[in-house]
């Protein structure tokens, strides 16, 4: 035999993202776009070290920018966008900066 439960009223929240806080400078994206000169493999160590993500978030970037042309790879303010740019273009990679 089942037990039956009372009826309660249940108060909805409003539901909370799980994004990170963002400073106020993080205004800028860096984008990553594809190219057919580079191994994948090459691309994907170089998006692991310039943008500090796992081989998985790395695989996923990369083949957005191989099957999109082009992927946002890094957020953050104009002058930590730089920085992985900077990386990225060692690697002999095609990126920009973009305002967000």
């Amino acid at each position: 035999m089942q037990r039956k439960l009372p009826k309660r009223k249940v108060k909805v929240l409003e539901r909370v993202e799980d994004s990170p806080v963002e400073s106020p400078e993080a205004k800028y994206q860096v984008i990553l776009y594809n190219d057919n000169v580079n191994f994948i493999d090459d691309v994907i160590k170089a998006v692991m070290s310039a943008c500090k993500t796992s081989r998985g978030g790395a695989e996923i970037i990369v083949n957005k920018a191989h099957h999109n042309g082009k992927a946002s790879c890094y957020i953050g303010s104009h002058t930590e966008c730089e920085k992985v740019v900077s990386e990225l273009n060692a690697w002999k990679l095609t990126t920009a900066i973009e305002k967000i």
